[in-house]
């Protein structure tokens, strides 16, 4: 197991793979333990990774004593204290949790309101998509996970040397601090909060196909953090077309490649509910297009990830939460309908395709007066090679009046959302008025009777 050494390791990982990672060695190094203590704490940035990586660390814990947590705020306070610890008579707040994975901002709630949590023995802390999580200020989750690992050394120390209390005479080992990403930050800001010791960096790099050799030479090992690599198997390519058209370019793509697992990523919720409706009128009953975004219900998106994962959603459209770290097994083309504007943007976009060796497709769709920023940006990571396709406006005159047919369509079906909607604000509004009514009477009466 390469990280038992008591440093920390950041960790650049492009692809799959990066959360067995740290999954199989810590479930290994955990066995050796009897007593339930929370030994492995792992961050990530959103509800729907937290998740993905409670399931691998599940599956990976099976026949083993090793008891995994997941607190991400989809359930009550009360049901995850429950799940976290119980309180014993004789022996005070016991653990049920070896392993707890979490997001930060619910991690605080607990360090804050749940007696009885400990973290005294924790032996790895793990940050996943560790340059998202160090941008979240969320509760300052970072100054409170340190107090609560500092606090109390003093205390814990014995008042008397006796046999059975010499070895915690020593002072508490602190946790190995790993960091993974994709695109780690470069700011020494914020990684200098993380109080890292000895860190030292790991990267997965390009190898040429031809040669069998990394791209990357020794020279360049020590300033390679901050830059962004893709698989040789990831074909890159853009479109130019102009706003109007860009759907119908989109649609028009899909249909004559015969692309039946595609990502398609927006820069809004609202963009991304829009365009799959109108990409539903366009496809109608030959493709599944559904759209995802942090709008929709916690459980809703659990749900269509993994019927997109088993083939049942041919087109996903959705927002840059789904850019990072989501395992999505099959994507075999990965579409910027907004044009991303960070390099890091796009790495993580395209990363969505073209895992563990399987060839993958990464489309941009640009306006003109786009196309020389885009290529800019993509010089930053030494891509010169970006394949321009042209699609034609004389190929998609056979489509126009379907094309207007399906504007047509999505403004009926806004329309009807938005008179839904103003019908629940309404609602909803004359509900609350009722219950301040019914309180004002009740208080009314109370003082009339006094």
């Amino acid at each position: 197991m390469f990280f038992l050494q008591m440093v920390s390791l950041l960790i650049i990982i492009l692809g799959s793979g990066k959360t067995l990672a740290f999954v199989l060695p810590i479930i290994q190094s955990l066995k050796k333990h009897c007593v339930k203590k929370i030994r492995a704490l792992v961050i990530l940035p959103t509800k729907d990774l937290a998740l993905q990586v409670y399931k691998t660390f599940k599956a990976y814990a099976q026949n083993t004593d090793i008891d995994v947590c997941l607190i991400t705020g989809n359930h009550p306070f009360k049901v995850e204290q429950s799940q976290l610890l119980y309180d014993n008579n004789f022996f005070g707040y016991v653990s049920k949790v070896d392993v707890l994975v979490c997001t930060a901002g619910r991690l605080v709630d607990h360090l804050t309101m749940t007696e009885g949590l400990d973290l005294k023995h924790l032996e790895y802390l793990v940050i996943d998509e560790a340059d998202r999580v160090l941008e979240n200020v969320q509760n300052d989750w970072l100054y409170h996970l340190e107090k609560h690992l500092n606090e109390g050394e003093e205390e814990d120390l014995p008042k008397l040397g006796t046999v059975l209390n010499l070895s915690s005479l020593q002072r508490r080992r602190p946790p190995q601090k790993l960091l993974f990403s994709a695109t780690l930050s470069q700011d020494p800001e914020k990684l200098q909060k993380l109080s890292l010791f000895q860190p030292r960096l790991f990267t997965t790099v390009v190898e040429n196909a031809e040669a069998g050799t990394a791209t990357m030479n020794d020279q360049e090992t020590g300033t390679f953090m901050g830059k962004y690599t893709t698989p040789n198997e990831l074909k890159e390519k853009y479109i130019v077309t102009t706003l109007e058209l860009k759907p119908l370019c989109l649609y028009k793509y899909i249909e004559e490649h015969d692309i039946n697992r595609s990502l398609v990523f927006t820069h809004s919720a609202e963009s991304a509910h829009r365009l799959a409706i109108l990409l539903r009128s366009l496809f109608k009953d030959r493709r599944k297009v559904e759209d995802i975004s942090s709008q929709l219900p916690g459980k809703s998106r659990p749900q269509l990830i993994e019927k997109f994962s088993r083939g049942e959603i041919d087109v996903l459209v959705c927002t840059d939460a789904l850019a990072r770290g989501i395992d999505l097994p099959g994507v075999e083309c990965v579409v910027s309908y907004s044009v991303p504007k960070h390099l890091k943007t796009y790495i993580h976009r395209a990363g969505r395709t073209a895992r563990a060796g399987e060839e993958g497709l990464a489309v941009t769709m640009l306006t003109k007066n786009q196309v020389g920023k885009f290529k800019s940006m993509l010089n930053q990571a030494n891509k010169t090679n970006v394949e321009e396709v042209t699609i034609q406006e004389e190929d998609l005159e056979d489509l126009g009046e379907q094309y207007k047919d399906s504007l047509k369509e999505l403004k009926k079906v806004v329309e009807k959302e938005e008179q839904t909607n103003l019908q629940k604000t309404l609602s909803a509004k004359k509900i609350r008025r009722k219950k301040r009514k019914k309180t004002n009477t009740i208080i009314s009466s109370s003082v009339s009777n006094q």
